[in-house]
């Protein structure tokens, strides 16, 4: 009404915005694919999505038939295995599973599981990179830990962001250690968390530079155990070089990081690595041959006052999501870490 005097403008304007309108639904008519959304392409900011959402399409038509044979596996063989092992230990020992690398696997959290129900843990402990990439989305898995319904200790690595820290000390069963001593299932558990955040979305730091940062963290450690008469029972560390130079002034420390099992000794003080629990991660489905899923029990027992628990025995356990092949090896302490005898005079 307004340009009515102007029709002929108005009639150029309408098929302009006609033609602009319609030829753009036409070229996403003739151009639209429903099947590219399967292979989605990420750029900029989203970058790492694909990485943080992983082998979709592998894991997707496997995940549940697996997930169900693996507790099927792990519940019924391990419940066989506990009630034939256990007697040889007695009934007085604290167990622990200790945990580390999941990496955002829920096979993972879920291989944790059911080894904490089928051994009846007292506690779990978890030595960090629960997650990956430190982003808030990886808090969702958060959600599952709430079902190991018993308490769950947490100590962060240099995977895990502090709002990751923040979400699981929000759930009912979680305890975040970082830099102090908690007491649970009665035992003294001192935790710190790693001094270095290298998300894999960062570019990593030089082996060399980790590594001192790594060590740097002894001197924290001991300040903080500097008061107290007794050592921990447990020392927990994401990277077992942040606990190197204390040996021999504390009985237990266990870690993971390296993703690989070990178990070694240094001035009386015992070294417990434990592979990753979650595998290869997020690209489980990826490996030819598949990275196992590791966890381990430690069985200590509760020592006399004014003394530290002592390391009992230790069971490794492996679990391949891929064969479904299963290990559980049974270590004693007295045997892997024999006391050197000192010969009588004459």
């Amino acid at each position: 009404v307004a340009f009515r005097n102007r029709w002929k403008r108005i009639a150029v304007a309408a098929l302009a915005a006609l033609l602009a309108v319609g030829g753009s639904e036409v070229l996403a008519w003739r151009t639209f694919d429903p099947l590219a959304f399967q292979t989605p392409r990420y750029t900029g900011s989203l970058a790492i999505a694909a990485d943080l959402i992983g082998p979709v399409r592998q894991a997707t038509s496997r995940i549940d038939a697996i997930r169900q044979e693996l507790e099927r596996l792990v519940s019924g063989t391990l419940r066989a295995y506990r009630s034939i092992q256990l007697g040889t230990l007695g009934d007085s020992f604290v167990s622990v599973l200790h945990i580390s690398d999941v990496h955002l696997n829920p096979l993972g959290l879920g291989f944790a599981r059911e080894v904490a129900e089928a051994f009846d843990v007292d506690v779990v402990l978890d030595t960090g990179d629960l997650t990956s990439f430190g982003t808030p989305a990886e808090e969702l898995i958060v959600a599952l830990i709430p079902s190991f319904d018993r308490p769950y200790v947490f100590v962060p690595g240099n995977h895990d962001a502090d709002d990751l820290s923040e979400a699981l000390g929000r759930t009912g069963n979680a305890v975040v250690v970082d830099g102090r001593i908690v007491k649970v299932g009665g035992l003294k558990i001192y935790g710190l968390g790693h001094p270095v955040f290298t998300p894999n979305r960062r570019p990593p730091l030089p082996d060399r530079i980790f590594e001192a940062q790594a060590r740097s963290a002894s001197e924290v450690i001991e300040v903080h155990l500097s008061t107290e008469e007794v050592p921990p029972d447990v020392i927990a560390v994401h990277d077992d070089r942040m606990a190197e130079t204390l040996a021999g002034s504390i009985p237990l420390v266990v870690s993971g990081h390296f993703h690989e099992t070990s178990a070694r000794e240094i001035a009386d003080t015992v070294f417990l690595r434990i592979g990753s629990t979650g595998g290869s991660g997020a690209s489980v489905f990826e490996e030819t041959e598949g990275v196992p899923l590791e966890a381990e029990i430690l069985y200590l027992e509760p020592g006399q006052p004014g003394e530290p628990a002592s390391l009992v025995a230790f069971d490794v356990i492996q679990q391949s999501p891929v064969t479904g092949s299963m290990t559980v090896t049974r270590h004693l302490a007295e045997e892997e870490f024999p006391v050197d005898a000192t010969p009588e005079p004459g």
